[in-house]
């Protein structure tokens, strides 16, 4: 079985695909520096213990609180989603649950770098991250 899209949508499709060049330098920069970010922010994380994806121009990456499980569990927090509410509502560091992508029984995270400021002339700068990681850290050494 298949389908075909009508003319008009095969023509508009293939315009979509035709980007200027101003997009796909622009689709570059993007690319490099979310792996730039990431590769300055996942051994922050590192440091402490919590396990990170290796990204390759994502603006997320997951979070694996294993380390801490046990400490966790002193406070009542066992699942993804019992740590994404606790990290929110005590230290505001907001986070994605792994059950919203199928992952029970583990104490994982998505981390969207997206707090990134002055984003123009091909720099940025992602020190806001930098500082949420250090409270996070300085949150998780104190429980």
């Amino acid at each position: 079985m298949y389908t075909c899209p009508s003319t008009p949508i095969q023509f508009s499709a293939v315009k979509a695909l035709e980007m200027p060049q101003d997009v796909q330098e622009h689709i570059k920069f993007q690319n490099k520096m979310w792996q730039n970010i990431s590769n300055e922010i996942i051994p922050l994380f590192e440091e402490h213990h919590i396990k990170c994806t290796k990204t390759e121009g994502a603006y997320y990456t997951m979070l694996d609180f294993k380390y801490y499980k046990r400490h966790f569990k002193k406070i009542n927090i066992e699942t993804s989603a019992q740590l994404h509410k606790y990290l929110i509502k005590s230290i505001g560091f907001v986070t994605v649950p792994a059950e919203a992508f199928g992952i029970y029984d583990e104490l994982i995270l998505r981390y969207s770098m997206v707090d990134i400021c002055d984003i123009a002339d091909g720099k940025y700068n992602f020190e806001a991250i930098k500082q949420g990681i250090k409270i996070l850290a300085s949150h998780l050494n104190s429980i």
